[in-house]
């Protein structure tokens, strides 16, 4: 099966998100496939029969999708986008999307009862393909095109499965679209749980890190490190070592030129607002600069006309 550019992305994307909340590669492959069969992996692809389906999973009726955002501490905005769908999909169980009952007429393979836990240890791809499909999608029996779900499975595994992991891992995660310009480096020395908020009480993100994993950081607060999107690990638990090159934090991206790496890419009024305005769509092909910036909360939005995060873009010097 063949993949275009922009999917194959997409997939990737995908892929490092579930390998963050514990999947392996074969469940991981299985939840693609899957999701390649209803969207074409296009996050904003609306049901082609018209039956009110949207995004990668297709939330039938949309407002699900901003239902189970919610529940994952993610604004509508962010629900739109590649990332933020498949962080809410990877949550399954949280989100009450994942049944523990899955009809066996779907396919010979699918586990009558199974939990999420159980699903991402899967060690088949014809079931990892097959169990998504019937505890979390659950598609009409008859038209489910198990087959489809199957090769697609098959062929982002065999694309993805000996990825290198050092563009897999945590650490590559971008935050303000600049990796180059971390602030150090962290190594840690006693296994931890990660944070979306720089404070103990916060909310933890699912994941956690081992003794001797090493990451970037991009900002420092109340103690805390950012080593990805809303992912602050505690400086109790790590090293710190600062950046040689950097003797002030961040510079402005303000005049800077931008690329989406998102396609289409949309632009809000206000970044502030979970409930913003969609004011514009911009391709992964042209170039825009920057014409002002502001963080809501830690996160950092560009403003090149409308408002997007700024993780969404790749940043290059103004020309």
């Amino acid at each position: 099966m063949n993949f275009t550019t922009t999917q194959l992305e997409t997939a990737k994307t995908v892929w490092m998100i579930l390998k963050q909340f514990g999947y392996n590669n074969i469940s991981a492959a299985g939840v693609i496939g899957n999701l390649y069969a209803e969207s074409s992996l296009n996050p904003n692809v609306n049901e082609h029969s018209g039956g009110g389906g949207y995004g990668l999973g297709q939330w039938t009726p949309k407002s699900n999708l901003y239902k189970q955002a919610a529940i994952c501490g993610i604004s509508n905005t962010e629900a739109e986008t590649v990332r933020g769908q498949a962080t809410i999909i990877a949550q399954g169980d949280k989100t009450g999307q994942w049944l523990v009952y899955g009809n066996p007429d779907y396919h010979p393979t699918v586990t009558k009862n199974q939990t999420l836990s159980a699903f991402k240890e899967t060690v088949n791809l014809s079931a990892a393909a097959a169990n998504f499909c019937a505890h979390w999608e659950r598609p009409n029996v008859n038209y489910a095109h198990m087959s489809v779900r199957i090769d697609a499975t098959n062929s982002i595994y065999q694309l993805l499965d000996g990825e290198d992991e050092d563009e897999m891992k945590l650490s590559d995660v971008k935050v303000a679209g600049v990796r180059a310009n971390s602030l150090g480096s962290l190594k840690v020395f006693e296994d931890t749980i990660l944070k979306k908020t720089p404070t103990g009480y916060g909310e933890v993100t699912g994941q956690t890190v081992k003794v001797g994993q090493e990451f970037k950081v991009f900002n420092v607060n109340n103690g805390y490190y950012l080593i990805g999107n809303d992912t602050w690990v505690s400086g109790e638990y790590c090293n710190f070592l600062p950046n040689p090159s950097l003797t002030v934090k961040m510079e402005s991206l303000v005049n800077k030129v931008v690329v989406s790496i998102e396609n289409p890419l949309p632009l809000y009024d206000d970044p502030s607002n979970p409930n913003a305005i969609v004011i514009g769509k911009i391709n992964n092909q042209d170039k825009y600069k920057v014409v002002g910036e502001k963080y809501v909360g830690d996160r950092l939005y560009l403003n090149i006309g409308g408002w997007n995060a700024a993780d969404f873009f790749n940043i290059y010097s103004a020309n």
